[in-house]
């Protein structure tokens, strides 16, 4: 049951990327840059980009035990491609989505992750190529260099977690690979994901800082307060980063749901355990749901104008992985002004024995 979760986790997570593509794709698509018009086969690729996105959709509410809607429509421009090969991709997916539902039982099935894989893909060569051609063709603007690298990025992580999910699927345990990595990665990481979602512009600026007081000046406009000690930014703990990454990079998306207008995140060290914080100043969560709230499937309320659907599947996955990583997920709130969620862990810097 506890790998289910975690991989049920992974899957859940391609949502954000997959959220980032779409909205990057729409931009590009809507002919915002008239002095420098894409070609007809660049909007050709664009729409089989934004096409196979809501595949991909679809097959992950399909895995996740939903329906294959979601809250955005499908694109009413797409004309239908003239190569076969995606054709073809289009045509064995949907056979896919009318599959009975009791081959989902619990946990992903292979053949599922497989075809999901195989979308997110085919939506990252798309990406290239069309990244390529732009810039062969001379329709490179400073705004479509940076969407095009922030959809390739999305995508590649996408293809990533798809690959995280398939792995844990078999015999087994969970493998933690505690390889090392400072501070500043995780969190650097976290954020420009986040903000990939929120603001990319923000993620933008985030990803040419140097130190740790220019991450500062970036966030505070953006109503995050990151508070860190200088000593521990650049030390190096042996931790899984991919892992880590998508435990905080939960927290972070949960808090930006139900904030009003503030998160504080914070990284502190306790003893001989490592302690990521993530508060945010919304209503809170009253006391009674405060072990309801790990449970699978388990949803606190509706979320406003949010960019990506829930699944009530982020905590209780988030805390089935720490627990794999010799840690434990903590909620603090009082039910009115905030809610807090810790996840601290048993671990140490590199070059410093551990107990």
């Amino acid at each position: 049951m506890k790998k289910d979760l975690i991989v049920s986790l992974f899957v859940h997570d391609i949502k954000t990327p997959l959220a980032v593509i779409d909205v990057a794709a729409r931009s590009l698509s809507s002919h915002a840059d008239r002095k420098v018009p894409l070609y007809p086969e660049q909007l050709d690729w664009l729409r089989e980009i934004i096409e196979m996105r809501n595949r991909a959709v679809s097959v992950l509410n399909w895995i996740l035990g939903e329906g294959p809607t979601e809250k955005s429509s499908p694109p009413t421009v797409y004309p239908g491609s003239p190569r076969p090969l995606f054709r073809a991709l289009i045509r064995r997916v949907n056979r896919f989505l009318k599959r009975p539902e009791g081959l989902r039982q619990s946990a992903p099935t292979v053949s599922a992750l497989d075809e999901l894989k195989t979308i997110l893909l085919s939506i990252a060569e798309n990406i290239d190529l069309l990244q390529k051609s732009v810039v062969s063709r001379g329709a490179l603007t400073p705004k479509r260099a940076k969407t095009t690298r922030r959809m390739l990025r999305n995508a590649k992580l996408a293809v990533h977690l798809a690959d995280n999910a398939l792995h844990l699927i078999g015999p087994g345990g969970v493998a933690v690979d505690p390889n090392g990595c400072k501070i500043s990665e995780i969190v650097e990481r976290a954020l420009v994901e986040v903000f990939d979602v929120m603001d990319p512009n923000i993620s933008e600026r985030l990803q040419s800082c140097a130190t740790l007081s220019e991450f500062d000046g970036i966030l505070v406009d953006a109503g995050v307060c990151l508070s860190v000690d200088d000593r521990l930014w650049d030390t190096a703990y042996r931790l899984d980063n991919g892992k880590i990454v998508q435990v905080i990079l939960n927290l972070l998306l949960n808090a930006m749901k139900f904030r009003r207008s503030r998160i504080d995140f914070s990284v502190h060290r306790k003893d001989r355990q490592l302690v990521f914080s993530v508060e945010d100043d919304g209503e809170g969560i009253p006391t009674a749901y405060h072990a309801k709230i790990f449970e699978n499937k388990f949803q606190a309320g509706p979320q406003i104008d949010f960019p990506i659907r829930g699944h009530g599947i982020g905590l209780a996955g988030s805390q089935a992985l720490l627990k794999e990583m010799n840690g434990r997920l903590l909620l603090e709130s009082d039910g009115r002004r905030y809610t807090c969620f810790s996840a601290v862990i048993d671990c140490s810097p590199e070059g410093e024995s551990g107990t």
